[in-house]
């Protein structure tokens, strides 16, 4: 013998073997890596077409799934990564959970305890993210058409004197009513400023005969609203 120590002889009889998580992590992300580059895409464009964060694309071509978010996100992230590339996204869940399906079972809990940031959300089925926007942009739809409504709606108008088809022998005649606040009131063209709560009166002159009297109530960007007192004064005592 050439004297070599039995502890160098075995040594040199046990070369360096990765261990087998090293494998099928390297094994998926090899998978990964070669379809992405066999279909001439870059990371960047993967993640533009996934919707997947960049970063999470690379920690799965790296094999370093400690790096992606906890819970169902390694496997769902995986899945639709894997469909994007046309490769077996059923067979490489099944290496996955071999490996680290048991360990993430009893470590965590199928979702992650805390509340999923605002970047997760990207990773939410497409008909989910759609149904939320559509719902979001409808609602906002109703309501600025409610506001609108009520901006150039026209101000409620009530008349308290005088009544329809009016008939006086007087030929002074006041004219009362009740609006809306910051509503604008017209009798007969004269502009009449209501009260804090809306109440408003104008004494207006009659003409022997019938008389027209017009009240208008209009907001500043409101349709107006008119309404129109006959009233017939008779000359008789």
């Amino acid at each position: 013998m050439l004297g070599l120590k039995p502890s160098l002889i075995l040594l040199n009889m046990n070369p360096f073997t990765k261990s087998k998580i090293n494998d099928t992590k390297e094994l998926i992300a090899l998978e990964l890596k070669k379809a992405r580059t066999d279909k001439n895409l870059s990371l960047e464009k993967a993640a533009q077409k996934t919707n997947i964060n960049k970063k999470y694309l690379l920690a799965l071509e790296e094999g370093e799934f400690d790096k992606l978010p906890t819970g169902i996100y390694q496997k769902n992230f995986l899945r639709e990564y894997a469909r994007f590339l046309g490769l077996d996204a059923k067979e490489l869940l099944n290496i996955f959970d071999q490996e680290f399906g048991p360990r993430n079972k009893t470590r965590t809990k199928p979702f992650a305890r805390k509340v999923p940031q605002a970047r997760f959300f990207i990773t939410f089925p497409r008909i989910i993210r759609t149904i939320i926007i559509v719902t979001i942009i409808s609602v906002c739809l109703v309501y600025l058409a409610y506001y609108i409504s009520n901006i150039i709606a026209p101000p409620q108008l009530t008349i308290i004197y005088p009544r329809e088809n009016l008939s006086t022998d007087q030929s002074v005649l006041t004219v009362s009513g009740k609006t809306e606040t910051e509503t604008n009131v017209l009798i007969n063209q004269e502009k009449i400023l209501p009260d804090s709560n809306g109440f408003f009166s104008l004494e207006i002159n009659l003409k022997p005969g019938l008389n027209t009297v017009t009240i208008i109530a209009q907001k500043k960007y409101s349709r107006e609203n008119k309404i129109e007192r006959i009233i017939l004064m008779s000359s008789e005592k």
